[in-house]
């Protein structure tokens, strides 16, 4: 199981095309940008988003530190 991605992470993936699982946080390619949910390779569920739509969404609340 991988741990949760930081911001940097996030950013990096998103400009490698890839994304994260919801569940299991694998990070892998999120090549099909006309799916919301793709398989993960990790855990099996069909629960990754595009690490692009997580930096959007993650930009639309408030972090306090």
């Amino acid at each position: 199981m991988s741990h949760r991605p930081s911001p940097r992470e996030v950013a990096d993936a998103a400009q490698q095309d890839e994304g994260f699982c919801l569940s299991c946080y694998a990070r892998q390619d999120f090549l099909e940008k006309r799916l919301i949910l793709g398989l993960c390779h990790e855990c099996g569920e069909q629960t990754v988003v595009s690490a692009e739509l997580v930096e959007q969404i993650t930009g639309l609340v408030e972090i306090e530190e």
